[in-house]
């Protein structure tokens, strides 16, 4: 049996935390974290959350994000509107240090910016 930190046999209760199985209870109190209904109830200030919960997101939520994984190199791509400007900087170099996708060529709203260091 393996050895805890403060150097007795099995497990210490720092390692460790064990829950009543309840059925139909939620939780009181702000901190208050229960299981429950075969789930884990956590509360903080601003009410009774399950953790689990909403840690993905779906393909449209994620289309919506724009994240970079929908944006190529060379364009918008799915999801972005047309007609979007690129910027690079400083103009005609061969190592530009900042390459700026704009909605328009009006520049006023801004997609996306990449930094680069050489």
């Amino acid at each position: 049996m393996g050895r805890t930190r403060d150097r007795t046999p099995g497990p210490s209760e720092e390692e460790r935390t064990d829950y009543d199985v309840n059925t139909g209870v939620s939780t009181t109190g702000e901190g208050q974290v229960l299981y429950s209904d075969d789930r884990f109830k956590m509360r903080d200030a601003l009410g009774e959350f399950d953790p689990r919960a909403g840690t993905g997101i779906t393909e449209a939520q994620h289309r919506a994000l724009r994240t970079l994984i929908h944006f190529i190199d060379d364009g918008p791509a799915e999801g972005f509107a047309s007609g979007a400007f690129k910027e690079t900087l400083p103009s005609a170099s061969v190592f530009p240090t900042s390459v700026i996708w704009w909605e328009s060529s009006g520049k006023t709203k801004k997609i996306v910016e990449r930094a680069l260091t050489w």
